[in-house]
């Protein structure tokens, strides 16, 4: 049965720099749309220690996925083919702040330039379909980073 495509329909990109008074707001957005992706199933195994699965019982007939078939050691045999979910995100990649001080002040002590800046990567999402993992990156955890900075021109 086909049940999707891993390449998504649509790819959305965007960035933008805004200035004001020396201040300085770049802003980077990715995003994809209309695929699937393969969370690695659902192991259904009622251990304490993985996440709530939303299964049917009689009083949740309207449930994410079917209620589980205990004929296996391990639990549900099927289990892998229910890790396959609907992929839409969009994510701030990057976001940086700075502040450009100002270059006739800087002239005399012989710089022409300083900006003071602070930059996020991957701080997480605007929208994402599936709330455990990052969709980006195909991981249940976010590569986030922090930077902060100097620039100096002289």
């Amino acid at each position: 049965m086909f049940i999707g495509n891993k390449n998504p329909k649509w790819v959305l990109g965007w960035s933008n720099t805004f200035n004001y008074k020396g201040l300085e707001l770049g802003i980077e957005l990715n995003g994809r749309f209309g695929y699937i992706v393969d969370t690695g199933g659902e192991g259904q195994n009622g251990m304490y220690n993985q996440r709530e699965i939303n299964y049917w019982t009689p009083d949740n007939t309207g449930a994410d996925y079917q209620k589980p078939i205990y004929s296996t050691a391990g639990g549900d045999a099927y289990s892998s083919l229910l890790g396959f979910k609907d992929a839409s995100f969009i994510k701030i990649r990057n976001i940086s702040l700075g502040y450009n001080f100002n270059s006739k002040a800087l002239k005399n002590i012989g710089i022409s330039s300083l900006k003071l800046y602070a930059q996020a990567k991957n701080i997480g999402n605007l929208y994402s379909s599936v709330d455990f993992m990052d969709l980006d990156l195909g991981t249940t955890y976010y590569n986030r980073g922090f930077t902060f900075g100097l620039q100096v021109g002289f």
